[in-house]
């Protein structure tokens, strides 16, 4: 999959329901922008990084995957933007706050 996203213009995600969109986060650790849907968990977990259409909308679509393609500042934002999000998300944290949280249950 690095390779894959390491030479991807674009990672394209339309889902319109997850449950937390680890995808969009793998293709930012690459540096590869996302096109997203702006629907579900996605907005709340990758912020502003995403070209963004929406859900509802098919019309939507075509400007943003213009954008993300053919505008190399935007391209160049999304991509900066996508490392300010990584910053907030760790493997080592996922276990910390996996373990405090059974702890607590326990």
């Amino acid at each position: 999959m690095a390779e894959a996203y390491a030479g991807a213009r674009l990672l394209a995600y339309p889902s319109l329901s997850e449950g937390f969109g680890l995808p969009p986060l793998e293709a930012m650790s690459f540096g590869c922008p996302e096109l997203a849907c702006h629907s579900s968990s996605i907005p709340e977990i990758c912020g502003d990084a995403p070209f963004y259409f929406g859900p509802e909308d098919e019309e939507s679509m075509q400007p943003a995957l213009l954008q993300a393609v053919e505008d190399d500042e935007a391209r160049h934002g999304a991509i900066a933007r996508g490392r300010e999000v990584l910053a907030r998300y760790s493997w080592e944290k996922c276990g910390v706050e996996t373990q405090a949280y059974y702890r607590e249950c326990l």
